[in-house]
């Protein structure tokens, strides 16, 4: 079975892969430089934050930076990757005087991430609530059961409890894209797994309006 249908049990991740598929056309010109020449390092860039203080994850500073060098492999040798983008909110709180603010689900969401995705994948902490995996030779569809399958796992499982003994959960939405040429650099990329996060959003709230209805 290809390594792209997230079928096999998973693993936490560690690196990136380093497998990609023959590509029988030539990149764009502009990403086979990216591919060939690296970045040279700028000093303002040194004060950026590479990883969440929080969750110990890579920041979005440092997702872009390995988003760049796959979309540059990838135009190159024809490998595959799928970018995945995770809205996490606390669904059961109520606020006490002791504590007025719920428990931080990040080092949950953050644990069941590496949990589920391959140890070739990119987990990454991109906001207060967001995440995103870069799943590496994966196409999309395997990034649907991917997500589907995680956001069953976060919000099925509680990450604390209450000063009265009682669980809180998490809320997940998910949306995902693969990677395509026309995506120029990360902030295309992100922006498309963003548009498709919306949608899940949407869809959500029409859900919402159908039950409540009168």
């Amino acid at each position: 079975m290809a390594p792209s249908s997230h079928d096999t049990a998973p693993v936490a991740r560690r690196g990136l892969g380093k497998l990609f598929r023959r590509h029988t056309e030539d990149p764009p010109e502009s990403l086979r430089r990216q591919a060939e020449t690296p970045e040279p390092v700028r000093p303002q860039t040194l004060d950026l934050a590479l990883r969440d203080h929080e969750t110990g994850l890579p920041t979005r500073v440092e997702l872009d930076i390995v988003m760049r060098r796959e979309m540059a492999r990838a135009a190159r040798y024809g490998g595959m990757s799928c970018l995945v983008l995770f809205d996490i909110r606390v669904a059961s709180y109520q606020p006490t005087s002791d504590r007025p603010e719920s428990p931080s689900p990040a080092k949950f969401v953050a644990a069941q991430l590496l949990d589920t995705a391959r140890e070739a994948d990119v987990v990454a902490r991109v906001s207060k609530t967001r995440f995103a995996v870069l799943l590496i030779e994966c196409d999309e569809p395997g990034a649907s059961n991917f997500a589907q399958r995680t956001r069953t796992r976060i919000s099925t499982e509680s990450y604390a409890r209450t000063a009265d003994d009682l669980p809180i959960f998490v809320r997940s939405w998910a949306g995902c894209v693969n990677w395509r040429a026309e995506y120029a650099d990360p902030e295309a990329y992100f922006a498309a797994a963003q548009k498709k996060l919306e949608v899940s959003f949407i869809g959500y709230e029409a859900d919402q309006s159908y039950f409540l209805a009168d």
